[in-house]
């Protein structure tokens, strides 16, 4: 059965943990799975781990560049998106294996959304294939923050509370406009315990039929948000707010 499903959210959202979760509880059910992430692993999304660990050195100027180019960073995802296709999900997708990856385009859209343009985001991301369904973990940005504190000692590129709160707000509008339709964008509470989350994520597969026979979904439904219906705006290309 193939099935591509995305895991999205602020860093320190809890999407690392529930991506594994899900895997390895599909996999504990026969089914085949393949567990990616972007960045991805392959040469732009190595390129794209330094430049947001801030260790990308520009030979010019003898540091890494500060700011980095946001439209540049917006392209350096958008062609590893390609590459992660190409090598990774429709490879594992043709051969009827579920691809879960931690993050994908919504992440794009949330964060390069603070210095670049959505509508041209969308335009060089184009080819991206769609996920059959995306879980957005919600979570507030001081939660986040403390979290990352607690798990390294660095902060990467888009982390600190205001820059965090506003990607929060812009991933929030994208869950409710047609885009997040067109993504199956479900939105949970990610404050939760992890195995109530988990719990969540497997009664959304169950509503689908996608969880092999016997499995019953279990009866937690307490702090999703309209589940299996992304939540709609009047106006679904509300304009983002950049961070200050």
């Amino acid at each position: 059965m193939a099935l591509f499903i995305a895991f999205e959210g602020l860093d320190g959202a809890g999407t690392t943990t529930q991506a594994r979760l899900l895997a390895d509880r599909l996999e504990e059910r026969g089914l085949t799975v393949h567990l990616t992430k972007e960045p991805s692993e392959g040469p732009v999304g190595s390129l794209i781990s330094l430049v947001l660990k801030r260790r990308l050195v520009s030979p010019r100027v003898g540091r890494p560049l500060d700011p980095f180019p946001s439209e540049l960073l917006a392209l350096l995802f958008a062609a590893d998106r390609i590459d992660h296709m190409q090598a990774e999900i429709l490879p594992n997708l043709q051969t009827g294996t579920v691809v879960i990856t931690d993050r994908y385009l919504l992440s794009s859209l949330a964060y390069q959304s603070l210095g670049c343009d959505l509508a041209w985001l969308r335009e060089i991301n184009r080819e991206a294939i769609t996920p059959d369904l995306t879980v957005l973990l919600d979570v507030p940005a001081p939660v986040c923050m403390r979290r990352i504190e607690k798990e390294r000692w660095q902060t990467e590129l888009f982390e600190g509370v205001e820059k965090l709160s506003v990607v929060r707000k812009n991933y929030l509008r994208l869950a409710s406009s047609r885009i997040g339709e067109e993504m199956s964008v479900c939105v949970l509470d990610g404050e939760r315990e992890i195995e109530v989350i988990q719990s969540e994520i497997w009664n959304l597969l169950a509503a689908r039929s996608w969880i092999p026979e016997g499995e019953a979904p279990s009866r937690s439904g307490e702090g999703q948000i309209e589940l299996g219906l992304p939540r709609r705006s009047a106006d679904p290309e509300l304009p983002f707010e950049e961070s200050s």
